[in-house]
């Protein structure tokens, strides 16, 4: 029966494959690095880690403003074209890393990969729909989360074995092969077919950046949808921010747990993420992403809880809250990348994409700040503060179910 349940969920991949493929390489080289990134840079600049993590969070946010700019031209050359190019800009950025020694250098390194980052987050969501055509985009997005999960998790373990052998000194070993594995992704992405991967056939007359965004924003029923997703999107300040102080300071649970409880969520998502979207198919994707919004309201009363209860209460509390974060996970992600697709017209797909996706970047921007206004006070008030935003984007997302276009 599971069997079964599992060979619907999976989509027809077909000629695509080399997509998944892709994708693949590309999130194990991010699986590789990303947990170290503040830290390499502290190792190898002598940099103090105020300096690094305020130079890195400007310029993560300064690549904000390039999104409308990702999107339009998504929507203008393809989103192959602008997958390739975003590939080519990360790679270049971590290339540089080895070489920054200030914190001008810093930035700029930062800059370009979160550059690429923008491109990356508007072309690919906008290939997959492409791919995917009317009726699979759920167990498409549901497939690259699927994939993408795995590799991250595959990639920091990788990353793990091979410092415990080597030390910090080979960290530049660690950022050349996520360089090579952006590489290898553009390549694969540019020897898809050119069919049904091209941009708009005629520019519009409003094609700019500026203009397209304006035009993205004036559409109310999707500006529900992403104020809604902005405010679900804080409950990723959980694992990102939040739970390596509260396992450690707060439960006093070893340092492991926090790599455990990581490994945990990438193997649920890994396992389950195509059966649970499969099974949901039938519910309209604003109801489903309320349900993952209930579920980490869920998750934020567990971890609360886990600090009431015995020593060994709390592992069982830990663990359950893990899988409600990743039930929510698996239910928003999907549901709200295959909302977006269908709502929006296809030749300005990108341009939707872009501000969608920028809901995360934003949220874990904004994490580490709430964290550390709150977290000293009490850490029940990180937990109550995700609980209340999260609760009013579930509203906020429900309540643009009647105006988005969809494609069941």
């Amino acid at each position: 029966m599971v069997f079964k349940t599992l060979s619907k969920s999976v989509p027809e991949v077909g000629e695509h494959r080399r997509i998944v493929v892709a994708a693949a390489v590309d999130t194990l080289g991010v699986g590789l690095f990303l947990p170290l990134s503040l830290y390499y840079f502290t190792v190898t600049t002598g940099l103090p880690v105020a300096g690094v993590g305020a130079a890195t969070s400007a310029a993560t946010l300064s690549a904000l403003a390039l999104a409308p700019a990702a999107g339009a031209a998504t929507d203008r050359f393809g989103p192959r074209a602008l997958a390739v190019l975003s590939n080519l800009v990360t790679a270049a950025g971590y290339l540089a890393y080895p070489f920054v020694d200030g914190y001008v250098g810093l930035f700029l390194a930062v800059f370009t990969v979160m550059a690429g980052d923008r491109m990356y987050y508007a072309a690919w969501p906008t290939l997959i729909a492409v791919i995917a055509g009317p009726g699979r985009l759920d167990a498409w997005y549901a497939l690259m989360q699927a994939v993408g999960s795995g590799s991250l998790g595959l990639g920091a373990l990788a990353s793990g074995v091979f410092l415990a052998g080597s030390g910090p000194g080979s960290l530049d070993v660690l950022v050349v092969f996520n360089a090579v594995t952006s590489l290898v992704s553009a390549v694969l992405a540019l020897s898809l077919p050119k069919r049904h991967l091209q941009g708009a056939r005629t520019p519009r007359e409003d094609a700019g950046p500026r203009a397209g965004f304006r035009r993205v924003l004036r559409d109310r029923v999707f500006l529900r949808l992403l104020i809604g997703q902005a405010l679900i999107a804080t409950a990723w300040t959980l694992p990102s921010s939040f739970l390596s102080l509260y396992l450690v300071d707060s439960l006093g649970l070893p340092v492991w747990w926090v790599m455990a409880t990581t490994c945990l969520n990438y193997l649920i998502l890994f396992a389950f993420q195509l059966p649970v979207t499969h099974l949901v198919r039938t519910q309209h994707r604003t109801l489903t992403m309320a349900i993952g919004a209930a579920c980490f309201i869920v998750t934020s009363a567990l971890f609360a809880l886990a600090a009431e209860v015995g020593r060994t209460a709390v592992l069982a509390v830990v663990i359950a809250a893990i899988v409600v974060y990743s039930v929510g996970e698996m239910l928003c992600v999907p549901a709200g990348n295959a909302a977006v697709a269908a709502h929006a017209p296809e030749e300005m797909r990108g341009s939707y994409m872009s501000v969608f996706q920028m809901t995360g970047t934003i949220a874990f921007g904004v994490a580490p700040g709430m964290v550390g206004a709150l977290y000293e006070a009490d850490p029940r008030l990180v937990l109550l503060a995700v609980g209340v935003l999260v609760t009013a984007g579930g509203c906020a997302v429900l309540s643009s179910r009647r105006g988005l276009t969809t494609d069941r």
